[in-house]
């Protein structure tokens, strides 16, 4: 009997703080980032969104909590939104959203454009796309969408050819080069780290920071014609794209702090594409 006494208290107990967990959770926000500047941006703006008063339905007030959750590859952080696990993340394009919902069964939503950037092909080696050779390695991403991207940029330099009726994603099986320098694949975020073995890379310029490379001096060639599908994005799930806990923290976002530190630290290479709030 004194055991069932306890069992009973027990899982009243659990009920109880149950129930507390999941009134609190209603004002937390968990946030999955991977690399900056977009965890940076979301580092900025913990503060502002933590500042905001919510007033529930029994007239009691409260703050908003943001959980900066950091991820180091591009799969798990959509795999971990998509659960539930996280509420949104900052680290994509539209395109490879996508991308991760076809593949998936997801359900994850483009909800606000932050900024835009072009690709650029880093050398510290060459000074221009005339000095590739037979002998040159180029390093660019594995990631199926970002693949095609660096591809068509190739392309674009002469660098390499393939049919333009090709629906989809190119893939390397599908180019023909027109010279016989090597393309090595990395994982997105290896590619700072694995520069300094080869002759040249294509990369974000914040990609190109990490491994202490500047736009201009560094770079021989600029990506042309990007569109807004390759805006850096926040990203939920159809479940959360209108609550308003997740409204208040990109109001907070798409705010001038935003835009200064992202001009301040990449002036025109970076180009937002949001209107303050």
């Amino acid at each position: 009997m004194k055991k069932l006494a306890l069992l009973v208290v027990t899982l009243l107990t659990s009920l109880v703080l149950i129930g507390c967990n999941t009134k609190d959770d209603e004002y937390v926000l968990k946030v999955g980032v991977v690399a900056p500047p977009m965890s940076t941006v979301i580092e900025l703006s913990q503060e502002r969104f933590e500042a905001i008063t919510v007033i529930d339905e029994e007239g009691k007030t409260h703050n908003y909590k943001l959980e900066i959750i950091r991820f180091t590859d591009y799969d798990t952080i959509n795999r971990a939104l998509n659960d539930g696990e996280i509420d949104l993340n900052f680290s994509q394009h539209e395109l490879y959203m996508n991308e991760f919902n076809n593949n998936h069964n997801g359900t994850l939503v483009h909800l606000q454009g932050i900024y835009t950037t072009a690709n650029y092909l880093y050398s510290t080696k060459y000074n221009d796309i005339s000095d590739i050779t037979k002998d040159s390695v180029i390093g660019i991403a594995r990631e199926p969408i970002n693949l095609n991207r660096a591809l068509r940029f190739l392309k674009d330099l002469g660098l390499v050819n393939f049919d333009d009726n090709i629906t989809g994603n190119i893939t390397i099986e599908d180019i023909t080069k027109t010279i016989e320098f090597e393309l090595e694949l990395f994982e997105l975020t290896g590619l700072p780290k694995f520069f300094v073995d080869i002759d040249a890379a294509i990369m974000y310029p914040s990609f190109g920071m990490q491994a202490d490379l500047e736009v201009g001096k560094d770079t021989i060639a600029k990506e042309a014609n990007i569109n807004s599908a390759y805006d850096i994005s926040i990203v939920g799930r159809e479940d959360n794209k209108d609550s308003k806990i997740v409204r208040d923290f990109i109001d907070v976002v798409t705010s001038q702090e935003t835009v200064d530190f992202l001009k301040g630290e990449f002036g025109d290479t970076y180009e937002i594409v949001f209107d303050v709030k």
